[in-house]
């Protein structure tokens, strides 16, 4: 016997109710049930499959996405200096109108990539590619762990080309999915470095300027989001590694997580908040080696913020 009480939960239903996205939701719930418990994947608690609609139910994460988040921290975060070192506090309220404060220093955010390539690592070895490795993919709980969401992308990586690319952000995508489709474990890789390069400019926009037909014979040109003022060269040479164009001489996750963690433990400092805080230093026109990709490509169908997506409401469940 257990006490009695209540869970708040992410409900994620199939919104057009079409047969390609109840394909999409009962593929996603497979690849969750396969994937099993982590502490960087968010949990499935069940799912509604056999009658209409089909719904997904999940953990709640009480600060949304990691991209409104970094966004948060940027526009409407404090800096100051604690304990010797600098610390960005946003104050104001989530999802469930509580509340919240969130403290971020330089290695809160390298520890939030961390935890990414924790995560990846995990769904890698479990056999899987994610497909859309980007910010507003990754969820962040009240105690501050991040997770990964949105597996409606996701595939065996035994399966090798994407049968839908048009409803994944062309911005993280590497370059051989907009050729072939082909992805990999380095596909993703590729997308974790615009992702990582997300967190150290607090969500800056991605290549701004360049439209997406333009994007593919962009990057072949070997134009890449160049490294801002306020990244070390070290931290900004893990994310060109992981935009290798030739896939076989991108790093993977595990030696990405090695990487970050030495980072980490280190006493240099790899992201100056003292400049990425800057009034001004937001949404950049020169984010990259000339200039770069569609802005605000954030209305992917299968959208995984719980703030403002599919995740369309949340329930309390009673527990026993």
């Amino acid at each position: 016997m257990g006490r009695t009480g209540e869970r708040i939960v992410a409900v994620k239903t199939c919104k057009d109710n079409t047969q390609h996205g109840r394909k999409v939701l009962m593929n996603e719930t497979s690849v969750m049930k396969q994937l099993g418990a982590h502490p960087n994947v968010i949990g499935l608690i069940g799912a509604i499959t056999v009658t209409e609609p089909i719904t997904l139910i999940t953990e709640y994460a009480g600060s949304g996405s990691l991209r409104n988040l970094l966004r948060k921290l940027h526009m409407e975060g404090d800096l100051m200096s604690t304990g010797g070192r600098m610390v960005i506090i946003y104050t104001g309220v989530d999802s469930l109108g509580r509340q919240e404060q969130i403290q971020a220093t330089a290695v809160t955010l390298l520890g939030w990539a961390w935890q990414i390539a924790n995560g990846m690592t995990y769904v890698t070895e479990k056999g899987f590619n994610h497909g859309d490795v980007t910010a507003r993919n990754i969820l962040v709980t009240d105690q501050g762990t991040v997770k990964l969401c949105d597996f409606s992308h996701s595939q065996s990586s035994q399966a090798g080309i994407m049968s839908d690319t048009h409803t994944i952000p062309v911005q993280s995508a590497a370059p051989e999915i907009l050729q072939t489709g082909q992805r990999s474990e380095a596909s993703d890789v590729w997308a974790f470095g615009v992702l990582l390069w997300e967190i150290t400019t607090l969500g800056n926009e991605l290549y701004s300027g360049i439209k997406e037909e333009d994007m593919l014979p962009y990057l072949l040109d070997g134009n890449r989001l160049k490294q801002s003022d306020y990244c070390s060269t070290q931290l900004y040479e893990l994310m060109q590694s992981a935009w290798e164009l030739v896939p076989s001489e991108r790093p993977s996750f595990r030696q990405l997580q090695q990487e970050l963690q030495t980072m980490i433990s280190s006493a240099h400092k790899h992201i100056d908040l003292m400049v990425v805080h800057t009034p001004g230093a937001m949404l950049s026109e020169n984010d990259c080696t000339t200039s770069s990709c569609r802005s605000k490509q954030e209305t992917s169908t299968h959208q995984c913020s719980q703030n403002n997506s599919i995740y369309d409401r949340h329930m309390s469940l009673n527990e026993s």
